[in-house]
């Protein structure tokens, strides 16, 4: 088995989660992290007071390809890129799995 699915039921759009996973007597050891991103392309320069006060606005798709792609272009680099997920209908976020590079040998 190459995959194990793991059900993370009431995440919000905005909660990261990170994982570790131990395999059998060798000790391998696998660090992955999901990471919500907003979609708003404010959301990391705003400060946190002027969030909760302004209304969310939904972007275009060609805004959010750029912004996923600014996103990863400038993610840790101790970090690979393993699966984007398709967002819910209507939501400001997406989320981005992870995995810590040299976990797998």
């Amino acid at each position: 088995m190459r995959e194990i699915n793991i059900p993370l039921p009431n995440l919000d759009d905005e909660d990261n989660v990170d994982i570790e996973v131990s395999v059998g007597s060798h000790e391998k050891k696998y660090s992955y992290r999901l990471e919500s991103i907003p979609w708003d392309p404010e959301a990391d320069t705003e400060p946190e007071s002027q969030k909760s006060n302004r209304q969310k606005k939904e972007m275009n798709s060609s805004e959010r390809i750029d912004r996923l792609k600014k996103v990863i272009k400038n993610y840790d680099k101790n970090w690979e890129l393993i699966q984007i997920f398709a967002p819910l209908e209507k939501s400001l976020n997406i989320h981005i799995l992870y995995r810590k590079k040299g976990d797998i040998k």
